[in-house]
């Protein structure tokens, strides 16, 4: 697959408090196509702001990518309110990828995948290859 094709012009943003997280995923995405544009972010409440903002302006977020421990809201509690957002306004859902420590055998990752909350989940321990290619999955369908 060409991930230039189907990543071009993309809008990706990133949620991690861990600096050396953010950095390592914008390097694997950059490297894939250096054309997108990905920010990243450290606190839920700067991303809630901004989502909120695209939503209401219309300018998509492509992918959303958060983990699930960080300051304020929870990576769940935030993305649930996110789809509770999209409702409201009767806008499309956004790709959220759920990328945690924490394992697929937790309930909030069962309970988020089940109600839609989150469109896929990765391990953080899951190598670049594997995290690309689920990227590409959610772009090409």
């Amino acid at each position: 697959m060409n991930t230039s094709i189907v990543w071009k012009e993309k809008n990706i943003i990133r949620l991690d408090d861990h600096q050396i997280v953010l950095n390592g995923l914008t390097q694997w995405c950059l490297r894939e196509n250096p054309e997108i544009s990905i920010r990243n972010y450290k606190t839920s409440d700067e991303v809630f702001l901004l989502i909120i903002e695209s939503l209401i302006s219309g300018k998509k977020i492509d992918l959303f990518i958060t983990d699930f421990a960080h300051s304020g809201l929870n990576g769940y509690d935030m993305c649930k309110a996110i789809r509770a957002l999209e409702r409201a306004l009767n806008k499309p859902p956004m790709l959220i990828m759920l990328l945690t420590l924490y394992g697929s055998k937790e309930r909030f990752i069962k309970d988020g995948l089940e109600e839609g909350v989150f469109t896929r989940y990765l391990s953080l321990q899951t190598g670049p290859d594997e995290v690309i290619r689920c990227i590409d999955e959610m772009f090409d369908n």
